[in-house]
């Protein structure tokens, strides 16, 4: 049992580290176990698992904090380090103490602040200010709001006319259709969401796992893991999605360099850190969307341009989240997990995705059988 000056010593190790990186500096563990005088394996576990929950990652061995990124100063990083070394502790315990603790907690967290950290490299609107008067008194007014955009992903998942296009070929198909994946396709998909549930923080052992029983659920193998980078970037990026931090081009990037070179992978690993706010994205889902006459950013071809598959993927993340949010969903979604009868709930995210996916293949077949009965015709 750790005794109290036990936890002073680490408590002030780690707002000394805290604030070293929050300044910018580059920490080396060899170094930081020198000054604190103790062992490299101690420092170690500092950055991998008490200081987890914050954007850092390591890079030519050196411990940073991700650019973009810094401590608020609204409370002390003692405080803030406090409030966490009790969360840990209400979690060893477990049980309903456990639960009831962890709610208080967040009370306490989200009411006297805000998140730890904040992104800065936010747009500038400084001279914006009039148009955020207008949206101000028009919020507190309850009046409707239209608004038009010059930029492609913006008119897209934005203009009414799409959405409902969305909806109602979901509701088309859905009254057409009792063809669902069998059950036992989603035995596998349960336990891998499971998998992830159960982890508090993915590390290098949990994320090599997960991308290989990730690719048994596709026809193709994995065939590049990336392990000759550091690879505790792409796993600070996880741990993000993980605990619903948002991340950038710059990390939807590292995470294709890490797995395959491939978007798809990336959205199933993804899905199963976080069923409820990231879609599954493969050809099948692009299907559905050309054949339907739906939306061309989502299915037109890239070409193994990885920057464009990262915009395609997020047109088509904005769409779903916007369409699960629509209260016609809620319709689709009863009907959905009702035809699946699978006697387990969904998040909307994967039902969505789901019929996507199963619509997109009826509609290949017939794209299929369309072409093989011309063929013979001409024959």
């Amino acid at each position: 049992m750790a005794y109290k000056h036990d936890y002073d010593k680490i408590l002030t190790r780690l707002t000394i580290i805290l604030s070293k990186l929050n300044d910018g500096e580059a920490l080396s563990v060899k170094e930081l176990a020198k000054e604190f005088n103790t062992s490299d394996r101690t420092i170690q576990r500092d950055f991998n698992e008490r200081l987890v929950s914050f954007p850092i990652y390591q890079e030519n061995k050196k411990w940073k904090m991700q650019d973009g990124f810094k401590v608020e100063k609204t409370k002390s990083l003692e405080d803030e380090i406090v409030l966490d070394i009790i969360e840990k502790i209400t979690e060893s315990i477990g049980g309903k103490f456990s639960t009831k603790a962890h709610k208080l907690l967040s009370k306490i967290k989200n009411e006297d602040f805000n998140p730890i950290y904040t992104k800065l490299n936010i747009e500038d609107i400084s001279d914006r200010f009039g148009d955020i008067q207008v949206l101000e008194t028009a919020i507190k007014e309850k009046k409707e709001v239209k608004c038009s955009y010059d930029d492609e992903r913006h008119e897209v998942y934005w203009g009414h006319s799409n959405i409902d296009k969305i909806i109602n070929s979901l509701e088309y198909h859905l009254t057409r259709t009792d063809c669902f994946e069998n059950n036992q396709y989603f035995d596998s998909y349960f336990e891998f969401v499971k998998y992830f549930e159960n982890i508090k923080i993915i590390d290098y052992h949990s994320l090599v796992i997960s991308s290989y029983f990730t690719y048994g659920w596709m026809p193709t193998i994995l065939k590049n893991f990336n392990m000759n980078n550091d690879i505790s970037k792409p796993i600070a990026v996880f741990n993000n999605i993980k605990n619903n931090i948002e991340i950038n081009d710059e990390e939807y990037m590292s995470l294709i360099k890490c797995i395959n070179n491939s978007i798809v992978g990336v959205s199933k690993i993804i899905h199963f850190i976080n069923p409820i706010k990231y879609p599954i994205f493969d050809s099948r889902i692009k299907n559905y969307f050309k054949t339907n006459n739906l939306l061309k950013s989502v299915w037109e071809q890239t070409y193994q341009d990885k920057d464009k598959d990262i915009k395609q993927y997020k047109i088509y993340r904005d769409i779903c989240l916007i369409v699960i949010c629509d209260y016609r969903f809620n319709n689709i979604y009863k009907e959905s997990i009702k035809k699946l009868d699978l006697g387990k709930d969904l998040t909307k995210m994967r039902v969505l995705e789901n019929l996507f996916f199963t619509f997109g293949k009826i509609n290949k077949q017939c794209v299929d059988s369309n072409k093989e009965s011309e063929l013979l015709e001409n024959n």
